[in-house]
Parts: C-alpha cells; structure tokens; sequence
C-alpha cells in the first residue's frame, strides 16, 4: 500500500564516507542556541544535524553520506520508495535563507547479486531535488527524492537497501551559499 513508512533515519544513521572507520564526527553539527530562561522556565535545546556542505568543483571529491534500511518483509511494493528530507539553515549567514539546496540519493541493494563496497556497480542513476529553506532562520522545511522501482537495483521485500546522499553543489539549482543542516528523514512506499 502506498505510504506505508520504510524506515526513519535521524542524522545518527548518517555517515560520511570519507571517515567511516575513523569516527570522525566533524560533519554533525548543533543548530539553535541554547538558552537559560528566568526561574521556572524551561531552557531552549539544540537540534543536532549533518552539516552538508557545498562543494563547487566538479574536480573535487563531493562529500557522500549513507544510510541504510531494511525494505520490511510484510510490505508490498508499489511503484518505489520516496525519501522525505527535513533540512534548516545552520544560522549563521541570513544569506543562506530562502535558497535552493540541490541533494542526490543513489540506492544500492546490498542484498543484491553483485553488490561491491564499492559502490560502483549495481546501483540505480542518482535521483535529484532542489529544496528551498525557509526564509526564517531555524525553521524546518522538508523535500522528496522519489526513487522508482526501477532505480532500486532489484531491491525487493526483505532486502537492505544503502543510500548515497550527496549535495550537489555543482548544480545551477543550488542557490544556497552556506551550509544546510539534515536533521532527519523518512523513507516510505510510493
């Protein structure tokens, strides 16, 4: 059935490809400032997110995230999986506000015939969106990535599927000159 949710991913389940293995958590970073109300009050908190960054050059090694989920064996597939991405601004440029930010996910069936680490074969063609933030800094916004059946790379009931996040900062439909704050995101049966 359509809309069926997959799988809930928080900036946790993110990791950045080039530090896998060395715990490097440069890439989460806390939006918000927290504060100290008057005698009583509850204090502001923080949110924690994955800092994506924008890389202009198309020579330069892009920054990549994955994640990666189940496809729950009692689902029955409709025609793919959309991924809802809930982004902000980091607060620290007002230059920032009411741009476009260009993402791209590649899904991989790691339970696939032929699946390599890496992450060269079997895979499906990177899906694209630009999502716009908010014009008021802090607020949350949220943007789809549809992935079709076909672009899943055989991935069916029962099989993990990894996703490859990347800001494609290349694009000419990211406006966005600082750096967007990932804070969550869902992944549901379309």
């Amino acid at each position: 059935m359509a809309s069926e949710l997959i799988a809930q991913l928080s900036p946790g389940d993110f990791y950045r490809e080039t530090t896998v293995g060395y715990d490097d958590t440069t890439f989460s970073v806390v939006v918000g400032q927290q504060t100290m109300p008057a005698a009583g009050g509850t204090p502001n908190g923080v949110v924690r997110g994955v800092g994506l960054n924008k890389v202009l050059l198309a020579t330069l090694a892009q920054e990549y995230y994955q994640a990666s989920f189940i496809i729950p064996a009692n689902l029955t597939m409709g025609t793919g999986i959309t991924i809802v991405l809930h982004l902000t601004d980091d607060g620290k440029n007002a230059a920032d506000l009411g741009t476009a930010v260009e993402l791209g996910i590649t899904a991989f069936n790691v339970d696939g015939t032929g699946f390599n680490v890496n992450l060269g074969a079997n895979n499906g063609t990177e899906e694209t969106t630009a999502i716009t933030l908010s014009s008021t800094s802090g607020n949350v916004v949220s943007g789809t990535i549809a992935i079709p059946i076909a672009q899943l790379a055989s991935a069916a009931v029962g099989n993990r599927v990894l996703i490859r996040l990347r800001r494609v900062g290349t694009s000419t439909s990211d406006t966005c000159p600082g750096r967007p704050v990932l804070i969550g995101a869902y992944v549901h049966n379309t």
